[in-house]
């Protein structure tokens, strides 16, 4: 699960959210810009993904960027 919350006025309001896998991206406001989630499963074995290195917990990994512009899609380059 891989959902996404919004702080507005001392409470916590859902904002988006998905299944946890795949490329998912979530506007903030006008700017343009937001976050970026990436999550898959990982190979068996695997400790970390190499995206931006990440921790594998239970066969799978996210990577998340918040406040960006989307302008490239991650991508794995390998497992450690």
């Amino acid at each position: 699960m891989d959902d996404l919350f919004r702080h507005e006025l001392d409470r916590w309001e859902t904002d988006a959210g998905g299944s946890g896998g795949g490329i998912s991206c979530s506007a903030l406001g006008e700017e343009g810009r937001g976050v970026l989630r990436y999550g898959e499963e990982a190979p068996e074995g695997a400790s970390a993904a190499r995206v931006v290195r990440r921790p594998v917990r239970h066969g799978h990994f996210l990577f998340v960027v918040w406040d960006t512009s989307f302008a490239e899609n991650p991508s794995v380059t390998g497992f450690d």
